[in-house]
């Protein structure tokens, strides 16, 4: 199976020299890539924070047919960078920043959002997808059975 690089879903990269600076891009929804340790002209060691903000939309191979785009949330959930379980079957994405925070682009499915993560036992079914939250990850497997 071929290997996704996790940089695919970037789509620009800015950097941050103070702690403050890394916060806010954080906030504004980018995700950390790296922290690098910097030797500067005179010797002096400076930290500087490497963040990556994701792409509005995902690759078109992960857009699925029949993704119901007159309903916001279900455009909310199909416009995250989804990665196929290695196990086959299911698709993965993060639902919050690295902060816990709600992803701006779910902010429509917010409510969809909260009840799955109230009752880790619900599952939603939306389009083609039926999708749960277990920690951190936001799971979807396709739906079984008619609409």
């Amino acid at each position: 199976m071929p290997s996704i690089s996790p940089y695919e879903g970037i789509g620009e990269v800015v950097e941050a020299v103070t702690v403050d600076e890394a916060n806010a891009f954080l906030k504004s929804g980018c995700v950390l890539v790296k922290v690098v340790e910097k030797t500067n002209i005179d010797g002096s060691v400076s930290i500087v924070y490497v963040l990556g903000r994701p792409r509005t939309q995902p690759p078109r191979a992960q857009q699925e047919p029949g993704a119901q785009s007159s309903d916001p949330a279900a455009r909310a959930l199909e416009s995250l960078k989804w990665t196929a379980h290695k196990s086959g079957g299911g698709q993965w994405a993060f639902y919050t920043d690295a902060t816990g925070n709600l992803l701006d682009a779910l902010k429509p499915a917010a409510d969809k959002i909260e009840r799955m993560k109230s009752d880790p036992k619900y599952r939603l079914r939306v389009g083609e997808w039926t999708y749960g939250i277990n920690g951190r990850f936001l799971n979807r497997y396709p739906a079984k059975g008619g609409g």
